[in-house]
């Protein structure tokens, strides 16, 4: 993202910056239009995966969903002169609401968090993800998840994520679709990231596209069922091997 200086009150670009932001947003749109696609090709996504999001040890996939949504942007008064890592992008300023310095201060795009639809791999609509982590199924089970782990495969989309769960319910009627997850993957992420254009205006807001895959995992309870392996036997201490052996 790139750098700004103030130069007191408020610059004069935001229009034309939103307009080319606009834009770009739009190409991206006609170019999945163009391709025939709502949502990514259908892939093995659990395969290959990075490790900072591979599922750990007793976790197993519980099933794969398939988002259409946009990435939501506020431009925020931002602390400019050092840079952290961020789940939302290789890098993003540090946002502060009350500047100790005003020359070391500026505006940018600070993510707000998603607003998605979730389809099965049948194409059906069966659920939605919205800000701060929530996971929504139409069945009524719902989870809150927190973004623990990231990585950026494509520095042109919005980077994969996983994420564990805070709190999760079951539908009214018991078990429900989010009821027993335990982690979510955010793969195969397609668009997304914050207009380059650096923003001007405080609380202007920006929603730009974006397409992923999102992998439910659930801890395999066979495994926590099952007992440990004996330990092989060993000989007593002073006895002839051979007879240990009988």
């Amino acid at each position: 993202m790139q750098s700004l200086s103030v130069r007191g009150g408020f610059t004069r670009a935001p229009r034309r910056l939103l307009l080319r932001a606009a834009s770009g947003v739009g190409a991206l749109v006609f170019a999945l239009a163009g391709a025939g696609c709502a949502v990514p090709p259908r892939v093995d996504a659990t395969a290959n995966l990075p490790p900072e999001v591979a599922p750990r040890r007793g976790e197993i996939a519980d099933g794969v969903l398939y988002a259409q949504g946009t990435m939501r942007y506020q431009c925020s008064r931002a602390l400019l002169s050092a840079d952290m890592p961020s789940p939302h992008g290789a890098f993003a300023p540090r946002f502060a609401p009350l500047p100790d310095a005003l020359d070391s201060f500026g505006y940018a795009w600070k993510p707000v968090g998603t607003l998605a639809r979730l389809y099965d791999e049948a194409g059906r609509l069966v659920g939605l993800v919205t800000p701060e982590g929530y996971y929504t199924a139409d069945d009524g089970s719902y989870l809150v998840a927190r973004v623990t782990s990231a990585v950026q495969p494509d520095p042109q989309a919005l980077p994969w994520t996983r994420e564990t769960i805070r709190l999760r319910e079951s539908s009214a009627f018991g078990a429900g679709r989010f009821s027993q997850i335990n982690a979510i993957v955010r793969t195969q992420t397609v668009g997304g990231l914050a207009p380059e254009q650096p923003c001007g205006l405080q609380g202007v807001s920006v929603a730009v596209p974006y397409f992923a895959t999102y992998v439910t995992f659930r801890s395999d309870a066979s495994a926590a069922r099952r007992p440990p392996a004996p330990a092989a036997a060993q000989p007593l201490r002073g006895m002839p091997a051979h007879l240990s052996a009988r």
